[in-house]
């Protein structure tokens, strides 16, 4: 499975895996999903992750211009947070 950013979307991308990815139980296709705050990825039978993102205001020269941050976190025994 890839994960990406495109602007303010970020996708989950199956690549033809043998067992399958997931977003809230639902099979991710080759043209991918879209993820929205507090999914849940399953790839194959040993991952899962959660789907956090997240609005950030920030201000650039004199105006404020919002953001969104999207962390990827392991919901398995081993800790890891990705941010996209």
């Amino acid at each position: 499975a890839s994960i990406y950013r495109d602007g303010d979307y970020v996708w989950v991308v199956d690549e033809n895996s043998t067992n399958g990815t997931y977003v809230n139980g639902e099979k991710v296709g080759s043209s991918g999903t879209p993820l929205e705050n507090g999914d849940v990825i399953k790839i194959g039978h040993y991952t899962t992750l959660k789907v956090r993102i997240k609005a950030e205001q920030a201000a650039v020269s004199g105006k404020t211009n919002s953001a969104k941050t999207a962390e990827i976190s392991s919901l398995s025994s081993k800790s890891a947070s990705y941010f996209i």
